[in-house]
């Protein structure tokens, strides 16, 4: 029997004036949860540079073959062999698909996307964040400047994890005995599936032992070329330390320095009809001009350049192969102290079948179809192995150019690395 009705209803005021603040606050923190904290897939999308990939969802052994671009979905596994890679872009649609990584799976390797994540909202708090997990092979990874989020991005191979936080280009290789980092420009975080993480800085090389799980930092790798992601420019369009221009012939080729689908790039334009062969690129000295930079004290030196061929007009690279879309070429001096050229080129479209040569009278091997409208990586391989006669001893000057009648190309990157143990 109820002894006291207003004791009662008192009760049963406050009772409920606190599930009403109880409500109220799990309302502002799921409101406030929702607009600043949640976040949705980061969209990703595959572009073939080279070749074909293989794609395989977690759920079967089934491979699909994929030629072009395609959309990558988390728990899917790419794969590439000897000769093919891809670029994986992960961009933000709140913010007008602006691309906020990219990461491009080298010949011989696999990974698989375990999750891509964006805040919900333009205006969230959250940050970005991306895991690559099951990765073997080759991987290298970018992140641009001046994201509108912070980012966290994780690679966890067989050995341990690297996260990545800061803009920067991040080489990876995993093999069954060693996890390598190599932070061209930005700081790495290393970390073993057992044992303490360790900060690998920019320039450094951090391997990862899979027998006792111990990591080894050493300054192994060198930077020949200065600002090779041409992040420096005090006079626009011209990136500092290379020299830029144009051959004499009218109209001229253009260029210009901006960023260009995540990377900063060169991005160099000629355009016209019936048009004579025009060169358009720019070059770094190394050293005395004269005398060049000794590599006696190196194991290795390579080219690395990143491109992406929009358009040419000429077939192939023309009837003498010494007019591709883009060239490289390395001066130096060989063994004997004979002024040599290593010359390397990118072509994507060959419009007829003429049968033209695909490498030119100096080139030593032939030039590379790469897939338009999308990014390639290149790496030459160790040009001190080259055949007698051609092995550099004292490097002069590194030379990128398009050459042609009508081209459009963009240059992300091109770096002469040494490696020293």
């Amino acid at each position: 029997m109820i002894q006291s009705p207003e004791r009662l209803a008192w009760l049963t005021l406050w009772g409920a004036f606190m599930i009403f603040v109880l409500i109220l606050l799990l309302s502002i923190y799921s409101a406030q949860w929702l607009l600043f904290q949640s976040v949705v897939s980061l969209d990703a999308s595959i572009e073939v540079g080279r070749g074909t990939l293989g794609l395989r969802e977690s759920t079967t052994s089934n491979e699909t073959v994929i030629r072009q671009s395609w959309q990558f979905g988390s728990s899917q596994t790419i794969t590439t062999d000897e000769i093919a890679q891809g670029t994986i872009y992960f961009s933000d649609q709140a913010k007008n698909d602006r691309v906020v990584a990219l990461a491009t799976i080298l010949p011989g390797s696999q990974v698989r996307l375990a999750y891509s994540k964006s805040p919900r909202f333009s205006f969230g708090r959250s940050n970005y964040q991306i895991l690559l997990d099951e990765f073997e092979g080759r991987l290298e990874i970018e992140i641009p400047a001046n994201l509108p989020q912070s980012m966290q991005f994780q690679i966890e191979s067989q050995h341990g994890v690297v996260s990545l936080e800061d803009t920067g280009v991040y080489l990876l290789f995993s093999r069954d005995d060693i996890f390598t980092i190599i932070p061209l420009r930005g700081e790495a975080q290393f970390e073993p599936f057992a044992g303490d993480s360790v900060v690998v800085p920019q320039g450094q090389t951090a391997e990862l032992f899979a027998d006792d799980q111990t990591i080894l930092v050493t300054k192994t790798t060198y930077e020949l070329t200065r600002n090779s992601f041409f992040n420096d420019s005090v006079n626009l369009p011209f990136p500092d330390i290379w020299g830029c221009s144009t051959s004499e012939v009218s109209p001229f080729g253009e260029f210009n320095l901006f960023t260009f689908e995540g990377r900063r790039s060169i991005y160099i334009l000629r355009s016209g009809e019936l048009l004579q062969n025009n060169e358009t690129g720019c070059a770094q000295f190394f050293g005395d001009s004269q005398v060049g930079l000794d590599t006696s004290t190196f194991d290795s030196v390579r080219i690395r350049a990143t491109l992406n061929v929009r358009w040419h007009s000429l077939a192939y690279c023309g009837t003498a192969a010494s007019e591709c879309a883009l060239m490289l070429e390395l001066t130096y001096l060989n063994e004997f102290g004979v002024e040599q050229r290593w010359i390397h080129g990118f072509y994507s479209f060959e419009h007829t079948n003429p049968n033209f040569p695909l490498a030119c009278v100096s080139c030593l091997i032939e030039h590379d179809r790469i897939t338009p409208n999308t990014w390639y990586t290149y790496e030459s391989g160790n040009l001190l192995d080259l055949p007698e006669n051609f092995r550099p001893t004292r490097l002069q000057r590194l030379r990128f150019y398009a050459s042609g009648h009508a081209y459009e190309v963009a240059i992300g990157e091109v770096s002469l690395l040494a490696e020293r143990r």
